[in-house]
């Protein structure tokens, strides 16, 4: 097991696994790289483009190449901590802040782009549809979809006194 929680350790399983006579299993790392100064606490892998990106209890935000681990973009202090991390299709990274933010970061010119106010409290999880022009953002006992192109309010429903703990979007 991995104790080291603030660096990222990629595995394969085949086919550098193999078994000893004593029935255990070895999983050879292939690559370990520290990332963040504490525990990674959010983290999320684009699909398709060779990046990651994670979060820490540290208020910091690094992307990294899938195959290299070398960072991208890096943000050392957030104002606030984030509940989520999600990259968009098109590889926007898009993260939410405990403060009830979200931003918009366009990971290859290293900035932020965008920025809302989705909720008057905290934020406790997001997530977006599979073609990009939808957010769902969950806190202050409420569930809210957001429209990503003109980033207005479009469904939101209650769930008071229901606490929000985690939440995803159908893929259809």
């Amino acid at each position: 097991m991995q104790k080291e929680f603030n660096r990222i350790v990629l595995m394969s399983m085949i086919p550098w696994v193999f078994g000893s006579a004593r029935q255990e299993i070895y999983v050879q790392p292939l690559q370990s790289a520290p990332l963040l100064t504490t525990s990674i606490i959010r983290s999320d892998r684009h699909p398709t483009l060779d990046r990651i990106a994670f979060t820490s209890f540290g208020k910091e935000l690094v992307v990294v190449e899938s195959a290299t681990l070398r960072a991208m973009f890096s943000y050392p202090q957030l104002p606030n901590s984030l509940a989520a991390v999600r990259f968009s299709p098109n590889g926007m990274l898009i993260t939410a802040r405990i403060d009830g933010q979200i931003n918009f970061w366009d990971v290859e010119k290293k900035t932020m782009v965008k920025s809302m106010t989705a909720h008057t409290g905290g934020l406790l999880d997001g997530a977006i549809d599979r073609q990009g022009n939808m957010i769902l953002a969950g806190g202050d006992n409420a569930l809210k979809v957001y429209d990503m192109k003109n980033m207005t309010d479009v469904f939101s429903v209650s769930l008071s006194p229901e606490n929000i703990a985690s939440f995803a979007l159908h893929p259809n």
